[in-house]
């Protein structure tokens, strides 16, 4: 499955494709409102992981987010995603979002 998403402000407008192999078409007042194009690479976690792991052994730090930073992302998240879920489904007492 190739995953493409869109995300867009008053002040630019992303498209990023997963799968082409990875590009993100961008237009924001900086190009003119033109579309523009670059390429990425999507690192698989294991590597991710890795080198997360490695900074942490060889620095004893690490860039990632704290527990609170993290925690604060995923509870808006989920509560965005339950609220769609209330929305649109015919079950209107839902409590959990269903993911793991």
């Amino acid at each position: 499955m190739i995953v493409t998403v869109a995300v867009y402000s008053d002040t630019a407008y992303y498209i990023i494709d997963e799968g082409k192999p990875s590009s993100v078409r961008y237009k924001s007042a900086d190009t003119n409102w033109q579309w523009q194009e670059e390429s990425f690479n999507i690192d698989y976690q294991n590597v991710l992981t890795t080198v997360a792991v490695q900074e942490i052994l060889e620095t004893g730090q690490s860039v990632l987010p704290s527990f609170a930073q993290s925690a604060v992302l995923h509870v808006t998240y989920l509560n965005m995603m339950l609220a769609y879920l209330k929305k649109n489904s015919t079950d209107k007492n839902i409590k959990q979002c269903p993911i793991t």
